[in-house]
């Protein structure tokens, strides 16, 4: 769809296609449309379990979303699969709020070397219980939407709904998105996980200097990045004019 906004060059080939074929990106709407969901609430059948309202507290970390499904249609057409002439569709599973823990730390005094980087991907067990859950829930949608009359086959999915079939299956098809975050979160020095920077997003033993990125949440947000690092940057711009208005009127004779 980006690249249908961006080209009218491609907008028009793809038209052509459709009209002359009845293939191509026309032929699939993409949906704007994702499922949010809070993995404590889903049991073993994928059904929401219900609780009592007392014990929905929105600031009880287990009440957030922390998985997230897309289904995302594409034209298979073009594609080194055996969906030649078909088009295919799929319903991405995502976790929003991992517990594996990743570092982030400098090899050299040289700004031009990367840092070293690990990322931590599904090294505690909680993130492959909460994604059994959100394939198993991807899995029911797929068979609810055959028996609507959907004409969906499966592609590639686990060999069964076993826990061993399931880890088996997100240790070979897991992958990472560029939603990283909170590897400058802040937190205090003193803290369990120790923060990089202080609650006006200034780093600690570090004069002059602010970060204003998702690396400062001091979790990551069950949601999309983009927003909530506009809503940082703003604030940075606030601290930053604050702090130049200070300045001015102490150094005013």
């Amino acid at each position: 769809m980006h690249g249908l906004e961006s080209s009218m060059f491609q907008s028009l080939r793809e038209f052509i296609k459709y009209m002359l074929t009845g293939r191509g990106l026309f032929v699939l709407p993409y949906p704007q449309i994702a499922i949010f969901c809070r993995s404590a609430l889903l049991d073993e059948d994928m059904r929401n379990v219900v609780q009592h309202p007392s014990q929905t507290d929105s600031r009880d970390p287990d009440n957030i979303p922390n998985i997230e499904i897309i289904p995302i249609p594409y034209d298979a057409s073009e594609q080194k699969t055996d969906l030649q002439g078909e088009g295919a569709f799929s319903l991405l599973c995502a976790l929003l709020r991992p517990k594996s823990i990743g570092t982030v730390r400098l090899t050299s005094t040289d700004a031009r070397v990367r840092p070293a980087c690990d990322l931590g991907s599904l090294t505690v067990k909680e993130d492959y219980l909460v994604m059994r859950k959100v394939i198993r829930l991807a899995l029911r949608i797929g068979r609810q939407m055959r028996e609507q009359g959907y004409p969906l086959r499966d592609l590639y999915v686990p060999q069964s709904e076993s826990d061993t079939d399931l880890d088996d299956f997100i240790h070979h098809s897991g992958r990472t998105t560029y939603h990283y975050s909170s590897t400058c979160r802040m937190a205090p020095e003193d803290d369990v996980i120790p923060g990089v920077v202080d609650d006006e997003l200034r780093v600690y033993g570090v004069h002059g200097l602010r970060i204003a990125d998702a690396s400062v949440f001091p979790s990551i947000p069950a949601t999309h990045l983009q927003a909530p690092v506009v809503m940082v940057a703003e604030k940075c711009a606030d601290f930053l004019r604050a702090e130049l208005l200070h300045s001015r009127s102490t150094y005013m004779p």
